[in-house]
């Protein structure tokens, strides 16, 4: 196997060990979240009116999300 194609398949799964472990640093809620609008898409206004929040709310949350994502991933 060429030497580029194992380099990628190392940096892929490492790229993957790294998100998985960014992932798992979340809350439960913080996760249900990013279920519920990036793969059952549901928009910010469903979320926050089925769990009785502001969709502000849920772009605080969202950013919150993204930082901690974010320090993980650095």
């Amino acid at each position: 196997m060429c030497d580029c194609r194992k380099a990628f398949r190392d940096y892929k799964a490492d790229h993957e060990r790294r998100i998985a472990k960014a992932f798992s640093e979340l809350s439960v809620s913080q996760r249900d979240l990013l279920k519920a609008l990036y793969e059952d898409g549901m928009s910010k206004q469903e979320y926050a009116d089925a769990i009785g929040v502001s969709p502000s709310a849920i772009s605080h949350r969202l950013e919150t999300i993204r930082k901690k994502l974010k320090k993980v991933l650095r």
